[in-house]
């Protein structure tokens, strides 16, 4: 099982007023409904509010074989709205419309399994109101033996300006044993586009991690053992990018999960394959308007298992 924690959102994807198209969103919600059209079993762990909308995405998830079991609903409370302008080059600006109660409840699994994998991220993992619940699920899929994925999906450092927000990224690369981000992310975090400077400063962090960085139409490279791995990209006819990076953490999920090896064995080999199926997700969603793999790709992908 695929256990993706991470805030769940209905996107509102603007290409301009003739042009509006709305999609369940979120980072780990992208990612499980691409997890999901890929035959992977996941479970999404999150919190909505009470009214049309949250039923809207409960439905939706449901009718795509995504558990919802580990859903907060809170009653008197709505479900969060992104709004999501579209420039030229088919990247996102945000509005974000919230409505989280004073106190906050995350329903985790009671336990985690050897086999299971925990993906969480983005700035949802920095929100300080949620913090026991992360801390406490992190550390029990660590002691269960789980895969732990992280993507920081930070991009602007800004987001970082508030007291605690970096070294709590650091924490979080700590206890990954995967941690993926774009370069965007980590100029963000190291205030450097050099790619080898960027993984040294990783690999200070945690030398026991395998770090991905993607790179756009430069593909992604993977920090191992001490040296670069790089993967291509795909040429793609890009319709939106919105939900590219959680597609590619779909993509990494779904070969761990269907390609189970201790980390310590991960050779190059298993790395570069890796790197090719979060490419190949991440390729299927920038060719769609949704925000996350198209069908017919996660039908294919689920009959080569």
């Amino acid at each position: 099982m695929v256990y993706a924690f991470g805030e769940s959102l209905l996107d509102v994807i603007i290409h301009d007023l003739d042009h509006v198209v709305a999609r369940p969103g979120g980072s780990m919600l992208n990612a499980s409904m691409s997890l999901s059209r890929a035959g992977v079993d996941v479970s999404l762990i999150t919190e909505l509010g009470n009214d049309p909308t949250s039923k809207l995405m409960i439905d939706f998830l449901q009718k795509h074989r995504i558990h919802t079991e580990y859903i907060t609903r809170y009653p008197d409370n709505k479900t969060a709205v992104a709004l999501a302008f579209l420039d030229d080059h088919k990247k996102p600006t945000y509005t974000f419309l919230k409505d989280y109660p004073v106190n906050r409840t995350i329903n985790f699994p009671s336990r985690f399994m050897s086999r299971d994998l925990f993906l969480f991220g983005s700035l949802y993992a920095l929100d300080k109101d949620i913090q026991n619940y992360l801390q406490a699920g992190k550390k029990a899929a660590r002691e269960a033996g789980a895969l732990i994925l992280y993507d920081p999906n930070i991009r602007q450092k800004e987001k970082l300006n508030s007291e605690g927000m970096k070294e709590l990224v650091f924490e979080h690369i700590r206890a990954a044993h995967l941690v993926k981000g774009s370069d965007e992310d980590f100029e963000a975090l190291f205030g450097t586009t050099d790619t080898n400077e960027i993984f040294e400063k990783l690999v200070r962090i945690n030398p026991e991690t395998l770090f991905v960085m993607t790179r756009g139409r430069e593909g992604a490279s993977a920090m191992r053992n001490g040296h670069v791995i790089h993967a291509p990209a795909q040429p793609v006819e890009v319709v939106s990018t919105i939900g590219a990076g959680d597609g590619f953490n779909a993509g990494m999920a779904a070969f761990l999960s269907g390609n189970p090896k201790p980390v310590s064995e991960w050779d190059d080999v298993y790395v570069e394959a890796l790197l090719e199926k979060g490419i190949r997700f991440a390729s299927s969603v920038c060719a769609s308007d949704e925000n996350y793999i198209q069908t017919s790709f996660g039908s294919a992908f689920s009959e080569l298992k």
